[in-house]
C-alpha cells in the first residue's frame, strides 16, 4: 500500500506556517500589551493632573468667597442632579435668608443629614471645640459634609466682577464688551461645575467646619477638622484644626456621588486606607497613591486648609484699644498653665514694670482690688530707701511683694496730690497722672 506523498512547497510560495503565525500572534500581543501599558499610565498621569488642577482652582475660588463673605460656604446638596435648579448651591432654603443657618436648624445632632438614609448634606461631630456651646448648641462643634457649592462660589464673589476671554483675568464689567464672561453667565456656570467634579465625571466631596460658615463666626482658629497620613500621622497642627476638606475620589469612585445624585459605589468603613474619605466623620486622610490590590490601596486626591501654631496669637480690637489674646483657648491667656481659667490666668509668680488690671486673683480663686495696694500705706511694700531714691513694687504673689525697683524720687511735684477717691498712677505732663480705679473694678 503506497502513502499519499505530500506536495513539497516550491520556492516561489508565500505565506506563513502556523507556527510562524503563532509567533508574530505572540509578538504583537507582547508589544501591543506595552503599548496599552504606557498608554494606561498616560491617562492615569493626566487624569491626576486634571484633579489636581481642578482643586488649585476650588483652592482659589474658596479664597475669593471667604474674603468677600468673611465666612466659607456651607455644602451643597450631592444627590440633587446637575438639572435641577438647586444644584450647586450652599445650604438648603428656610425660614432665614441665611441657608448655612437654615441647614444647622435643619440638623440639630450629629449624624442628620437633608436626605434620608444618610443622604444629603450631613452634621457630623467635629474634632473638638472651637467655638463654644453656641454652634448649635453641640459639643463639640459640628462639620458639614456635602458636595462642593459651585453656584455660590461663583455668586459670593464680588458684585460687578467679570473675567476676560482672552487670559481669564479678572475686569470690571462692561455689557458692551464681547470679550468677557459675566459671573451669571450660564457658560460660566458650567465651567464652575465642571471644577467640582474628578477626571471620570463624579461629585468631589466637600466637607467643612460649620463655624466658619455662618455670618459673624468666622475666625481662623475655628476649624474643627483632621488631617492624617494612611499611616496615622497628623497633618495639621494642632491637632483638628482644619477649616475644610475636599476629596477627589479617584478610579474606583468609592462612597463618590454621580452627575445624578447617587453613589454607584458606597463607601465600605475601614475596608482601604482611603475608606477614612467617605465614612462620614472628621477626620480625612491624605495618602500616596497605591494602585495594587488590598487594604492600602489608595487613589484619592485632597485638598485641605489649616492654619498651624502661627495663628495661636492674635490682635482683637475692642473699645478700650487693641490688644493681643490666646485664641486656640478662647481668648483666655494662660501662663504657666495650658487651660486659663480667666483672661489673664498665672499659675507662679508675676514679675513685670508695669501693672494695669481691674482685679489680681491667685490660683485658688483669691482675689484683691489693686487699690488696696494703697490703703493705709502698710502691708505689701517694699524696704525704705535712703538718698533721692525710692522702691517701686514690680511684682507680688501670695500677698506680699516679691520684686522691687530702684528709682530716682521724682522731682518737681512737691505740693501736688490727686483728688479725692483717685490714685497716682504715673508722672508727666508736669504733673501727677491720677485714676479713678474704683471704676475699673469688675464684678466676680
Amino acid at each position: 500500500m503506497r502513502l499519499p506523498v505530500m506536495p513539497k512547497r516550491s520556492k516561489n510560495q508565500s505565506g506563513f506556517t502556523l507556527i510562524e503565525f503563532a509567533m508574530v500572534m505572540v509578538l504583537s500581543g507582547l508589544v501591543m500589551g506595552a503599548l496599552l501599558h504606557i498608554y494606561k499610565i498616560y491617562l492615569t498621569d493626566k487624569n491626576v493632573r486634571l484633579v489636581n488642577e481642578r482643586l488649585l482652582i476650588l483652592s482659589s475660588s474658596m479664597s475669593s468667597f471667604q474674603n468677600a463673605s468673611q465666612r466659607y460656604p456651607c455644602p451643597a446638596d450631592p444627590t440633587l442632579p446637575v438639572t435641577s435648579p438647586d444644584a450647586g448651591l450652599e445650604g438648603i432654603a428656610g425660614p432665614n435668608p441665611d441657608r448655612c443657618l437654615n441647614l444647622l436648624d435643619a440638623l440639630p445632632a450629629a449624624g442628620d443629614c437633608t436626605g434620608p438614609g444618610g443622604t444629603g448634606i450631613c452634621r457630623v461631630d467635629g474634632a473638638r471645640t472651637a467655638y463654644g456651646l453656641t454652634v448649635g448648641l453641640t459639643d463639640p462643634d459640628p462639620v458639614f459634609i456635602g458636595a462642593v457649592p459651585y453656584r455660590s462660589l461663583k455668586s459670593g464673589m464680588e458684585r460687578g466682577l467679570c473675567f476676560s476671554m482672552v487670559d481669564g483675568s479678572s475686569v470690571v464689567c462692561d455689557p458692551g464688551d464681547a470679550t468677557q464672561y459675566s459671573q451669571n453667565d450660564a457658560t460660566m456656570e458650567a465651567a464652575a461645575r465642571m471644577d467640582t467634579l474628578d477626571a471620570w465625571g463624579f461629585q468631589m466631596t466637600y466637607a467643612v467646619s460649620a463655624p466658619q460658615t455662618l455670618d459673624g463666626l468666622f475666625d481662623t482658629n475655628f476649624g474643627v477638622l483632621d488631617v492624617k497620613t494612611e499611616n496615622g500621622d497628623d497633618l495639621v497642627s494642632p491637632e483638628g484644626t482644619a477649616h475644610f476638606v475636599i476629596v477627589a475620589h479617584g478610579e474606583n469612585h468609592l462612597g463618590a456621588y454621580n452627575q445624578e445624585g447617587v453613589i454607584p459605589w458606597p463607601c465600605v468603613p475601614g475596608a482601604l486606607d482611603e475608606s477614612e474619605n467617605c465614612d462620614q466623620d472628621f477626620t480625612f486622610t491624605s495618602g500616596l497613591r497605591r494602585m495594587g490590590q488590598g487594604p492600602r490601596y489608595f487613589d484619592d486626591t485632597i485638598l485641605y486648609r489649616a492654619y498651624s501654631l502661627s495663628e495661636l496669637w492674635k490682635f482683637n480690637d475692642t473699645e478700650k484699644g487693641t490688644i493681643i489674646y490666646n485664641a486656640l483657648a478662647g481668648g483666655k491667656v494662660g501662663i504657666g498653665t495650658a487651660a486659663p481659667q480667666a483672661d489673664l490666668d498665672v499659675n507662679g509668680a508675676a514679675l513685670g514694670e508695669n501693672y494695669m488690671t481691674p482685679r489680681i486673683c491667685s490660683e485658688a480663686g483669691n482675689c484683691f482690688e489693686p487699690s488696696k495696694l494703697g490703703e493705709g500705706g502698710e502691708g505689701m511694700t517694699c524696704p525704705e530707701a535712703s538718698g533721692p531714691n525710692y522702691y517701686a513694687v514690680t511684682g507680688f504673689a501670695e500677698n506680699d511683694v516679691i520684686g522691687c525697683k530702684l528709682l530716682p524720687v521724682p522731682t518737681g511735684f512737691e505740693g501736688m496730690s490727686c483728688p479725692e477717691d483717685q490714685y497716682i498712677v504715673a508722672f508727666g505732663d508736669g504733673g501727677l497722672i491720677c485714676r479713678d480705679i474704683d471704676n475699673l473694678i469688675l464684678d466676680p
